[in-house]
């Protein structure tokens, strides 16, 4: 077995069994269509709803030739109104570039994936190898084991719902009104959206683990001393919510360089609008803005002014990590707001803008466990894999005293 059809094998586990079959108009197509070679198990697998056909070549039994061979398939089998398949709008590509797109999909994406035993466990699928095993299943469905042998309706079909499945929401939207089945064609693109948002966590915290594995090595393993931890956080060249999230929340205000580098994560537009919230609440509650206001901190108000203006201005996109409980900081503004007032009055500048919306719930992920770093040291060992790669890794963390 070739990896491009192992990897399109692999993601049926991400897809919903009744999702691909309830596409079809008449779900008795769904009986149609296997491929005797695969024997038994195809079987199964067909009736459950599963994702199993791969492309290769080589001629399949029952084949519908359609356009391309003569016979055309039966309508019941389309996924587009039948107007729709009748009519293609005239700002499609040509027939053949949509076959070549086709092509191209089914063939399946040319990954390089990180080895398993290097990341510690599972490496989830990608978004395209589950587009690619979502064609490939309903051509499976249609009998057509080979993209020469689709008919130009069907490659229509598998081209639209391609676009369906990638294009922004707002233009799917769209687009899915042209199926028979617009809610189902929906569903399955939360399916992909889900797998793909795995994905994406997942490589985000590959990149962060490398990062980290690249700190430990820059520290020459050093057990001992101290280092600067806003040089050692600038160093990691990736983006990484849950260190941040660690600063913020178990920094000591009072040791300055703690103090400075949660500044200094706050500041990153990726920080996570839980730490944030966090971060701002705590300077009210502990009084930290009204020191700073009566020493005449100017700079750290400023610092505090870009947070907040940041904020309001919706550059932290950033909201996965929940709070525990989710309304820790819900009933901070007023303290905040009072103390953005204290400080404009004693310092004699103009009030800094309260932040709107901020302080509500966060519910999400639990944060992930940053072990690695000493914030009292700024010294990082030697990371866990589990650490950032394993989803249940922060709910653990949370129950462990």
């Amino acid at each position: 077995m070739d990896l491009a059809r192992a990897r399109i094998i692999r993601s049926v586990a991400a897809l919903s069994p009744a999702l691909l079959l309830v596409l079809f108009a008449d779900p008795g197509v769904a009986a149609a269509g296997t491929d005797p070679a695969l024997g038994p198990v195809a079987t199964t697998l067909l009736a459950g709803g599963g994702v199993l056909f791969a492309f290769r070549p080589g001629p399949a039994a029952g084949i519908a030739q359609g356009a391309r061979g003569g016979t055309a398939p039966d309508p019941s089998s389309s996924l587009l109104r039948g107007l729709v398949r009748r009519n293609p709008s005239a700002s499609l590509p040509p027939p053949e570039a949509r076959r070549a797109h086709v092509a191209l999909r089914l063939a399946g994406p040319a990954l390089e994936d990180p080895d398993p035993a290097e990341v510690g466990g599972q490496v989830p699928q990608h978004a395209d190898a589950a587009i690619a095993a979502i064609l490939a299943r309903i051509a499976g469905v249609w009998g057509v084991f080979r993209c020469d042998d689709l008919s130009d309706g069907q490659v229509l079909d598998l081209f639209m719902l391609d676009r369906v499945l990638t294009l922004p929401p707002d233009e799917a939207g769209g687009l899915a009104t042209l199926f028979r089945h617009p809610d189902r064609v929906l569903s399955l693109r939360d399916k992909v959206a889900e797998i793909a948002e795995r994905r994406r966590r997942f490589e985000e915290s590959c990149g962060a683990l490398e990062a980290t594995r690249t700190a430990w090595r820059a520290q020459s393993g050093r057990t001992s001393g101290r280092t600067d931890l806003v040089a050692a956080l600038q160093s990691l060249g990736a983006p990484d919510q849950d260190l941040w999230h660690k600063v913020v929340t178990e920094h000591d205000p009072e040791d300055p360089d703690q103090a400075m580098a949660a500044l200094w994560c706050v500041r990153q537009r990726n920080c996570d609008q839980a730490s944030v919230a966090i971060y701002l609440g705590a300077l009210a509650a502990s009084g930290q803005l009204d020191r700073a206001a009566r020493a005449g901190d100017l700079a750290f108000l400023a610092e505090v002014r870009r947070i907040l203006e940041q904020w309001n201005a919706g550059l932290y996109l950033r909201r996965e990590i929940a709070l525990e409980p989710p309304d820790q900081v819900v009933d901070c503004a007023p303290m905040l707001s009072a103390a953005l007032t204290r400080a404009a009055a004693v310092t004699g500048t103009p009030r800094l803008p309260d932040p709107v919306g901020l302080f509500v719930e966060y519910r999400g992920r639990l944060p992930q466990p940053r072990d690695a770093w000493s914030l009292r040291t700024g010294l990082v060992r030697a990371p866990r894999p589990a650490d950032y790669l394993d989803p249940q890794a922060g709910e653990r963390a949370a129950r462990t005293p």
